[in-house]
């Protein structure tokens, strides 16, 4: 289960959306424990991607 744990929002109007993957000690995130990181400028979604 992803839950967004943050949103950044830069004066240009660019979006961020950062996501846990909901990794715990007992059970394996969606992602292997990896945060997401999902981009949008102008309302289109642009990139997504895994993060350290």
């Amino acid at each position: 289960m992803l839950k967004i744990t943050a949103l950044d929002i830069d004066g240009d109007g660019n979006v961020g959306f950062w996501f846990d993957d909901g990794e715990t000690p007992t059970q394996s995130g969606l992602f292997w424990g990896h945060t997401i990181n999902v981009s949008m400028t102008d309302g289109t979604f642009t990139s997504a991607g895994m993060m350290g």
